[in-house]
């Protein structure tokens, strides 16, 4: 698997396509996202001819699958996809599964590319598993416990934090298509989340949210990467009492 950015410029989507050398592209038509449109630039016609891939900007690519309520010439649907998984037998997943083995490559994570062009660093099965259990052990997680993240699933933090966190822990996981504080602090109050985690602006947000005195939270706990100031707010009005942040954070742990 190879996450891509939402964000990413038309370039910047070439590039990581090629690095990896991706045959495969998957993506969902939304309303404020026009993720076609984007890659129209790169592959002229899409959508609408039926030979646009692979070419000259994309040659490694072979299949585009699109999750949208239209069908596009050119392109697999989500639902084409699903009744390809249906017709492989049970014989043949195990057979596959058998070849695979825990330091097996599953996912490229392209970094955030500040310094130069973005790295792909190979995560191999067990390492991603590793990471999200001693990252639920710091949380002490249970399937008790329902936990909200605002984490994108193109992040590390998304992909195997809150994508495995419940695999290897057994919690409940609470998401959203995309990041809003009002309706994220709606979301942890109808579900009654008791752990939270997330990024400095994150919770600058949701401590200036005028709606977060109105919502009845039960957060006991968190990981929390910002500043001891912000950790501090955090504690003093969200009530999140135990934390895995900074070490010279006040009263966290």
């Amino acid at each position: 698997m190879v996450p891509v950015n939402t964000r990413y410029r038309p370039e910047e989507v070439e590039y990581v396509l090629n690095k990896s050398k991706a045959s495969s592209l998957i993506l969902k038509e939304e309303p404020n996202k026009d993720y076609l449109n984007l890659l129209n630039e790169l592959v002229p016609g899409v959508g609408v001819a039926a030979d646009a891939i692979p070419n000259d900007r994309l040659p490694y690519l072979r299949k585009i699958v699109v999750s949208s309520q239209r069908s596009l010439i050119g392109c697999m649907s989500f639902d084409d996809l699903k009744n390809l998984g249906m017709g492989v037998s049970e014989t043949t997943l195990n057979q596959a599964a058998r070849k695979v083995t825990s330091e097996d490559i599953a996912m490229i994570q392209f970094t955030s590319g500040t310094t130069a062009m973005p790295k792909g660093a190979l995560l191999y099965h067990v390492a991603m598993l590793r990471g999200a259990y001693y990252g639920s052990q710091v949380l002490k997680l249970t399937e008790a416990d329902r936990f909200f993240s605002p984490q994108p699933f193109f992040h590390v933090g998304g992909s195997i934090k809150v994508m495995l966190a419940p695999i290897v822990s057994g919690c409940t996981m609470i998401v959203q298509p995309y990041f809003d504080a009002g309706e994220a602090l709606e979301l942890m109050e109808r579900h009654q989340c008791n752990v939270l985690m997330g990024h400095q602006p994150h919770f600058i947000e949701y401590l200036n949210h005028p709606d977060l005195k109105k919502r009845k939270l039960v957060l006991g706990k968190g990981m929390i990467f910002a500043s001891p100031e912000i950790n501090k707010r955090v504690y003093d009005e969200m009530g999140i009492k135990s934390s895995s942040a900074p070490t010279d954070s006040p009263k966290l742990t």
